[in-house]
């Protein structure tokens, strides 16, 4: 209990101070998320079969939009990571306008609204070349063994490597 109290308030402290810019700036780009095991972070849907860019606009409002893991390395694998000074949001490269968004009920997803404040994400440079985000709520970006992809209180599977696109 103790430990989770105090990986909470590292977490505020970070919050508070916020990322160095130049971290964000290193983060930033055409930039793939690549997990210790080789999958991709990757934005999707469920609807309609056809995933074309028209269909994407024609039917936004009927489809669930998720992110997840995924093996093959894929256009909708592909973000552009965009700085906010310190701060990051991942826009996707496939599906125009959709952000990574962060909840408060734990679940990752995709949200076309560049306004809303839980896109935004801190990078945090860890050893080995490795990077992780925390949300502004101070949770971490944690990849599942699975394929799914939460936020969680600790860091420990949260880590990933960036590649350039």
């Amino acid at each position: 209990m103790r430990l989770l109290l105090l990986l909470s308030l590292l977490g505020i402290v970070l919050l508070v101070r916020g990322s160095d810019p130049a971290t964000s700036a290193q983060f930033s780009g055409r930039k793939l998320l690549k997990s210790a095991d080789g999958s991709y972070l990757r934005g999707a849907f469920r609807g309609p079969n056809d995933n074309s860019e028209e269909t994407v606009a024609e039917h936004s409002n009927n489809r669930e939009w998720f992110v997840d893991l995924t093996s093959r390395r894929k256009h909708c694998t592909k973000w552009h990571v965009e700085d906010h000074n310190g701060r990051v949001a991942l826009k996707s490269a496939y599906f125009k306008d959709m952000y990574l968004r962060s909840s408060d009920s734990g679940f990752v997803d995709l949200v076309n609204n560049r306004e809303d404040p839980s896109i935004i994400w801190i990078p945090v440079k860890q050893d080995g070349g490795k990077w992780s985000l925390m949300s502004i709520r101070g949770s971490w970006l944690r990849f599942k063994p699975d394929g799914n992809v939460t936020q969680e209180s600790t860091n420990a599977e949260g880590q990933f490597f960036l590649e350039d696109w």
